[in-house]
């Protein structure tokens, strides 16, 4: 197809980076998955994500496997085995000698997921072209708003998460109002390598360093015992691996897990880097989060939130900008309990519908495309009812004289 040529692939958009022309209306959707096993990314590939991606693949009523009547071709290149990470000139290689690449890339989705990294950015440096990329980190230089898919982490790979050890919706409230661990080990003035006061950052272009101010903030309320809260801001024990300015997680995640149990509300702090619009640090902080039924707020409106073109995050979570962070013990302590409880529903139900297994992470992005390019879902098929027979032999309410009891 004879599409516009973009300036860069930097400005690439759906109208002029995408051939409609392999995607009619009523094609149906049909995806092409490429087998990893043939492409250097098979063979580095983490394990477990390889597995859970070839399994949901087998099962998605989309995958064709006839790549001459594919709208998307999709190929998955992470998250890769540490520390066998691939040089940029590598992975550009295999991406380019992909059989339907068609030297720029067009309609391919590169899907880098998730799981145990929150590091991972090696796509960063790679020219890949008309290609779009899903995946749980992006730097703004990066990322094309509509064109690339910000995904949640895969946490559950092979597994389905234990819906026992989930904490009901109620009591509303916690025995923490809200809580925070993490530890930054390179501070936003350090990576820039210098030191302004908080007045001059404000008068001029560097962006304000805000997390010195918030551990101070939370630091006093905590102090003030107005509330039962808790914050800390070094690990007991080695922080995880985390990007320059970002909050890196403390222990494991059963650890966290049990805190946010007991926790009304869930602070993520984002990056001091405002650079960094979205990372997988960020994003596993969000779906442990909501996977406990801690309400997330989260310091840094800048962020771009998983799939966030399609869900109504407002709904669930609170997004509240770093300059207001002395206002937000005030604002956590005004909300009504019916709010909390329909932000709590609101989050459950988010994760269980988008990110709680490989199944939902994968159709989501699928979901997310196909909306983009205005395609109807395929119809559900309809399955009868099963009959269930009533006492006295007749069928449940197919005698109006009789009681369905």
């Amino acid at each position: 197809a004879n599409l516009p040529l973009p300036k860069s692939n930097r400005n690439c958009k759906l109208h002029n980076c995408f051939d409609y022309s392999r995607c009619p209306l009523t094609s149906g959707f049909p995806v092409y998955v490429y087998n990893s096993d043939k492409y250097l990314f098979g063979r580095l590939l983490d394990s477990l994500i390889k597995q859970a991606f070839e399994a949901t693949v087998r099962t998605n009523v989309y995958v064709t496997e006839n790549a001459n009547i594919a709208c998307i071709y999709v190929v998955l290149v992470g998250e890769i085995q540490e520390p066998t990470m691939p040089k940029p000139v590598e992975v550009e290689q295999h991406l380019h000698s992909l059989p339907y690449w068609r030297t720029d890339g067009h309609n391919h989705l590169i899907i880098n997921l998730s799981r145990k990294s929150e590091t991972q950015n090696f796509l960063y440096n790679v020219s890949t072209g008309r290609a779009m990329i899903a995946q749980s980190t992006f730097y703004d230089v990066q990322y094309r708003p509509g064109f690339d898919i910000v995904v949640s982490p895969l946490v559950h790979a092979m597994s389905e998460p234990n819906f026992l050890e989930i904490p009901p919706q109620v009591p509303v409230k916690r025995k923490y109002l809200f809580s925070f661990q993490g530890e930054k080990i390179e501070s936003l003035r350090s990576s820039l390598q210098e030191a302004r006061s908080f007045e001059e950052e404000i008068e001029g272009n560097a962006p304000a360093d805000y997390d010195d101010r918030i551990i101070t903030t939370l630091k006093a309320v905590q102090d003030s015992k107005l509330d039962f809260v808790l914050v800390e801001f070094t690990c007991k024990n080695q922080p995880k691996a985390s990007l320059p300015t970002e909050w890196a997680l403390c222990g494991e995640r059963e650890d966290r897990l049990e805190l946010l149990k007991l926790s009304t509300f869930a602070l993520i702090i984002t990056p001091g880097d405002t650079h960094l619009v979205i990372s997988a640090g960020c994003a596993m902080r969000l779906f442990e989060a909501l996977e406990v039924g801690a309400i997330p707020v989260i310091f840094g409106e800048h962020v771009q939130l998983p799939y966030h073109d399609l869900i109504q995050w407002h709904e669930a979570v609170l997004i509240i900008p770093k300059p207001r962070i002395t206002e937000v013990h005030f604002l956590l302590r005004s909300i009504s309990d019916n709010d909390l409880l329909a932000m709590r529903r609101q989050g459950r139900f988010l994760w269980e519908t988008y990110f709680s297994t490989s199944d939902s992470v994968f159709s989501t992005v699928l979901a997310t495309m196909r909306t983009r390019i205005q395609i109807p879902a395929i119809p559900i098929r309809e399955e009868p009812a099963v009959e269930i027979p009533h006492r006295s032999g007749k069928a449940a309410g197919t005698d109006p004289n009789m009681a369905d009891n």
